[in-house]
């Protein structure tokens, strides 16, 4: 929350109608938006070395994921459609959901 209002970005449907078809309007909030999801993929690691660092998971857990995340940071900015970018948030999502499931409940 904090960095949306940073960025301000709130709610993106309605800034993006207030745009309206002014271009340089359109494609700052594009630029705010995708800088909010990079940092989710970032803070996403943050977890992982944390979970690391307190003896959560071992360090070839913390490998892999962070290495799967990389990778889809790199497919992010190599995206050239709206689509495309969906899906790579998807597999991360689901990235995530499978590592987080494999995390022993202490």
């Amino acid at each position: 929350m904090c960095l949306k209002s940073l960025l301000h970005v709130s709610n993106i449907a309605e800034q993006k109608q207030a745009c309206g078809q002014r271009e340089s309007c359109r494609d700052d909030l594009k630029e705010k938006v995708y800088a909010l999801i990079k940092f989710r993929f970032y803070d996403l690691e943050e977890r992982v070395e944390e979970l690391y660092e307190d003896g959560t998971i071992t360090k070839s857990q913390a490998t892999e994921m962070i290495a799967t995340l990389e990778e889809q940071k790199i497919k992010f900015n190599a995206a050239t459609s709206k689509q495309q970018r969906r899906d790579i948030i998807l597999e991360t999502k689901s990235s995530w959901q499978e590592f987080a499931h494999s995390i022993p409940v202490r």
